[in-house]
């Protein structure tokens, strides 16, 4: 004869755990987790002050004046734009890897958009904030592309895309150093 089943109680929904639960079951559940937690506020407590003391205190009068500088460093100024189409380039498969991918979060686009409309209130001249615009359309166009493309040709859509990442790797890398033997595009 067959024994029945013991019944089992069915799982209790978990209880909402205030602020200081919160605190106690992650931050302070074992001793070694206290000590880290205690070494870390008195990290805090040590460094923060000095920060804020050092932020305020600074002379941020340099960054704007050279901001070009901090950006590019020592590479050629009549050869900036190079650097500009190089990261128009990767933002745009940036903006086609986020719209393939749907699952993909939306952050690798909102992310690298926010911060070259950030970067927009840098003091920067004309041309770079040209550039930058060009980026943030060439993430938005991107997106919108990989999207179409995505509903329409999901498989072999993907495998070009992967060949085009492959491929932007020499694309940057001769923008960005040139060639020895060309007036256009001059080694740097």
């Amino acid at each position: 004869m067959a024994r029945p089943a013991p019944a089992v109680p069915p799982p209790q929904a978990p209880a909402t755990a205030g602020p200081i639960q919160w605190v106690r079951q992650n931050l302070f559940n074992t001793w070694y987790n206290s000590v880290l937690t205690v070494a870390a506020l008195a990290a805090l407590a040590a460094i923060v002050p000095r920060l804020v003391r050092w932020a305020g205190n600074a002379d941020w009068a340099v960054i704007p004046a050279n901001v070009t500088l901090l950006l590019t460093g020592t590479y050629p100024r009549d050869q900036l734009w190079r650097l500009w189409a190089a990261v128009v380039t990767v933002m745009g498969l940036v903006g086609l890897s986020a719209g393939t991918w749907a699952g993909a979060p939306r952050r690798w686009v909102g992310g690298p958009a926010a911060a070259a409309l950030l970067a927009l209130l840098a003091p920067l001249g004309g041309a770079a904030r040209g550039w930058l615009l060009a980026a943030c359309a060439s993430v938005a166009a991107g997106h919108w592309l990989g999207r179409r493309l995505n509903g329409r040709h999901p498989a072999p859509w993907r495998r070009v895309l992967v060949a085009l990442w492959l491929a932007s790797v020499p694309w940057v890398h001769l923008l960005l150093h040139g060639l020895a033997s060309s007036t256009w595009l001059p080694r740097v």
